[in-house]
Formats: C-alpha cells, structure tokens, sequence
C-alpha cells in the first residue's frame, strides 16, 4: 500500500523443483495465495480491492507458464495446485509483469 511492501516470506520451497522455472512458477503460486488472502482481508475492512494486482517476476519461463494453459512434457509434472496462479491470470484479477533480476528488489541479498 502507498507504493511500499506489506507482505514478505521467506522460506525454503516445500516442492523438490526440477527447474529454475517450474521454483519460480512454484512461488508465483504461493505470491498469487497471499495476494487472495490480503485481498479478502482488505475487502472485510472495508478497502475497495477491484482492481488488478501486479505481480512481478524475473523468470520469463514462469511466466510463460501462468498465460499459456496447454501442457507439456516439460509441464505435466508440476502439481496441479500450482496453477492457482494461472487461473487467477486467466480471470484477469492477476497480472505478472516481467521485471529484470538486476532491477528486483526482492533479489537485493542475491550475490551475482
């Protein structure tokens, strides 16, 4: 709110990732659960939350993933609970953005 960070987590993945992109889709899943849940909260007190979130990632296969429902072989392995987040892009009350790694800041304590 007010262009700052309200919500952070981090933790080990539950899910053993074959790919960078199959992580990356695995934490847009879990951004896209916080997301709903902030929204509810907010919507219960009152706060107007119709508008579209945005959702930034420097994973182009991750997002490729959210946009593009068809599976493949390198796909149909990932849990079906992880497209959470493809359903909420396909419904429109969700968008992910690509943002360059150097320029994300929640990758600020990353070592490049």
């Amino acid at each position: 709110m007010s262009e700052g960070a309200i919500s952070w987590l981090s933790q080990k993945q539950s899910t053993a990732a074959l790919s960078t992109a199959e992580a990356e889709y695995i934490a847009l899943s879990s951004a896209t659960q916080e997301v709903v849940w902030l929204q509810q909260l907010l919507t219960d007190i009152g706060v107007d939350c119709t508008k579209p979130v945005t959702v930034w990632e420097d994973n182009q296969a991750a997002i490729g993933l959210t946009r593009n429902p068809i599976e493949h072989k390198r796909t149909k392995h990932i849990d079906i609970k992880y497209h959470f987040v493809r359903e909420h892009v396909m419904i429109g009350s969700l968008f992910v953005k690509y943002c360059n790694t150097k320029e994300m800041l929640a990758d600020i304590l990353t070592i490049y």
